[in-house]
């Protein structure tokens, strides 16, 4: 008897240790993403896109420009025209953003650079 709860209590035992280092090991894997992620600065680029008449329009414009590498976010202007394109920090030059925008079947032309915190 005094055998079987030896052996209960060090499974026990080895089961709780383990759980914990396993649940240490995840925050710091945790720690280290979100340092990562707070250390990339990001920017943004507004356009203006001629032959935008709606919302609409901006559905293929949004696909082509979130294929880029290191684009970010999307986000409509003040004018139904302009895109915001917040991407990473000297990720993409303008002439990429305008080239994707073209390729969904649209002119633009760069309206101001942005830096965003």
């Amino acid at each position: 008897m005094k055998r079987l709860t030896f052996l209960v209590a060090l499974v026990a035992t080895s089961l709780f240790a383990t759980s914990a280092l396993a649940c240490e090991y995840s925050k710091s894997q945790e720690t280290a993403a979100v340092e990562t992620a707070s250390a990339v600065t990001l920017a943004s680029t507004t356009l203006t896109v001629d032959d935008v008449t709606c919302g609409g329009c901006l559905v293929p414009i949004r696909e082509e420009l979130t294929a880029l590498k290191g684009v970010k976010e999307i986000k409509s202007g003040e004018d139904v025209k302009e895109v915001i394109v917040v991407f990473t920090d000297k990720a993409l030059p303008a002439e990429d953003l305008i080239a994707a925008i073209k390729k969904a079947g649209y002119t633009a032309k760069l309206k101001a650079d942005k830096q965003q915190t």
